[in-house]
């Protein structure tokens, strides 16, 4: 003879309770709607770069979602064109792979070539305009680094150009083409996408000789010599909605080769954590 034996375990009311408690935060994770930041670093930079503003953000708004670019991690020497392109492709199949149906919003925060990148990628993200929210740019250089910087840091880049052959140095320099019209700067200029954005914020700061005061800005002041930059100016804020500038002063800055050629202050808005918490925690309606 075989007996064979089954045991059913009845569940307390405290395992219920639990269970439909899961059941409830699956449902609620089903119908989350996707606020999403997506953060792009600059030349010569890496996602890591940003690890450290990511965190604070989460931090910050642990309902939000951060996502860090990667893509351009190793061509950041190239064609910018075909790093706004990697960024859109990169951008859509987060999209597609992580909130296809529950993106609500969608913003962008770019570190100095970040930001031209994230200009150049806009006209590709077109599908999702609806849900752009802002548009934030830390230092970059929007107008080119023709504009006053200094003779060392104009010696540095051209330097730089001629050591890495570098295609993007070109044109932040705009002597890609012959005629200025032709030059990447320009071109971006003329794009469409900034208008999509409930606001569009640039940061800045004086010190910075790096990505140039007024190209940071996007506001070109007196001077002769002088159109074309006023020209892409009045391109790229023609149609936005609600645009803020925002200058920052950082004080007690590192001593070293990076302070002597103008670009400590131009680092500090990805490793001042005082300033990054500030951003997070005092311009709330950034995000939200």
């Amino acid at each position: 003879f075989f007996f064979f034996f089954f045991f059913f375990k009845q569940k307390t009311a405290y395992e219920m309770l639990r269970s439909l408690v899961g059941s409830e935060m699956c449902i609620r994770d089903r119908y989350r709607t996707v606020n999403l930041v997506v953060l792009v670093h600059g030349f010569q930079g890496m996602a890591s770069d940003l690890i450290t503003l990511q965190s604070i953000l989460k931090a910050a708004y642990p309902q939000m979602d951060f996502f860090c670019s990667a893509v351009n991690e190793a061509h950041t020497n190239g064609d910018t064109a075909v790093m706004a392109s990697n960024l859109a492709k990169e951008v859509e199949e987060y999209i597609e792979q992580n909130c296809k149906s529950s993106l609500s919003k969608l913003s962008f925060i770019g570190f100095s070539l970040g930001g031209l990148i994230i200009r150049g990628a806009l006209p590709l993200l077109e599908p999702y305009k609806s849900f752009m929210n802002s548009f934030i740019s830390l230092s970059s250089p929007h107008l080119g680094c023709t504009l006053k910087s200094g003779r060392l840091v104009d010696f540095g880049l051209w330097l730089m150009k001629r050591a890495l052959d570098s295609d993007c140095l070109r044109q932040l320099l705009m002597v890609d083409k012959p005629k200025h019209k032709d030059t990447f700067i320009y071109r971006v200029s003329q794009y469409n996408g900034l208008e999509w954005f409930n606001r569009v914020v640039l940061f800045s700061s004086y010190l910075d000789c790096y990505s140039p005061y007024e190209s940071a800005r996007v506001e070109v002041r007196g001077g002769r010599g002088k159109k074309v930059a006023r020209e892409m100016a009045e391109n790229i804020l023609g149609r936005v909605k609600v645009l803020y500038r925002i200058d920052v002063m950082f004080k007690d800055m590192k001593k070293g080769i990076d302070s002597v050629i103008g670009r400590a202050a131009h680092i500090e808005f990805i490793d001042n954590e005082r300033f990054m918490w500030i951003f997070a925690l005092c311009y709330k309606q950034l995000f939200i």
